[in-house]
């Protein structure tokens, strides 16, 4: 079965930087997990389905928690759109749809 490709866009891999050692580490992970196997296969707890094909990594740390959103699409590829630390109940989440130009 062939691999799947996890693309960012530049603002997201920006945001990647941003963020604590240990959060990029789990993001490196779970990607690797995508490519591997898919969004599919890899589910809960680590990628969770928003629906229209949209998709979010969780990631958890020392630091708290941030989420990745992430388009499948064709061709076996899924293109990140932005980061976001969890400090509050509700994240941003919601504002990085407009990312993807949909």
């Amino acid at each position: 079965m062939p691999e799947w490709n996890v693309q960012l866009l530049d603002a997201a891999a920006e945001e990647l930087s941003e963020l604590p050692n240990d959060m990029q580490a789990r993001f490196l992970r779970i990607a690797e997990l995508l490519e591997a196997y898919g969004p599919f296969e890899v589910g809960r707890p680590h990628v969770a389905p928003l629906g229209q094909g949209l998709c979010e990594i969780r990631m958890r740390g020392k630091s708290g928690t941030a989420r990745a959103l992430f388009e499948i699409r064709t061709g076996r590829q899924l293109l990140s759109a932005g980061y976001s630390r969890k400090r509050r109940r509700r994240s941003r989440l919601g504002k990085l749809g407009s990312r993807f130009g949909a």
